[in-house]
């Protein structure tokens, strides 16, 4: 007689829906399976063309509820284009924001 202790099996469903330590599914425990790293995320880098500017541009106006002012661009944001891309290609803010066809309106109060 052996005086090893069984194996419990485990769970080999196709689909195992897991509580805590068992499946719910046939009461085995899971298959242990190494833990996989997170993907990394790489950025890629965006070229930033007139179109692309203008859409940036009348995006930041449907969220904030006003044309974007060169204080609003000062620094890098992610998803906007950055203030020397924007004059380089338009002038300035302004003159953007008025080819997006979002009128300047008021300006932000200071903080």
């Amino acid at each position: 007689m052996s005086t090893e202790p069984a194996l419990a099996r485990l769970c080999r469903c196709e689909r195992p829906l897991l509580d805590g330590e068992t499946c719910l599914r046939c009461g085995r425990p899971p298959q242990v399976m190494p833990e996989a790293s997170p993907p990394v995320r790489v950025r890629q880098k965006v070229t930033w063309t007139r179109p692309a500017v203008l859409r940036a541009i009348r995006a930041f106006a449907f969220f904030r509820g006003r044309a974007p002012v060169p204080s609003d661009w000062n620094q890098r944001m992610a998803d906007w284009p950055p203030r020397t891309t924007v004059e380089a290609l338009f002038g300035s803010v302004d003159a953007a924001a008025r080819a997006a066809g979002v009128s300047p309106g008021p300006r932000p109060a200071a903080d």
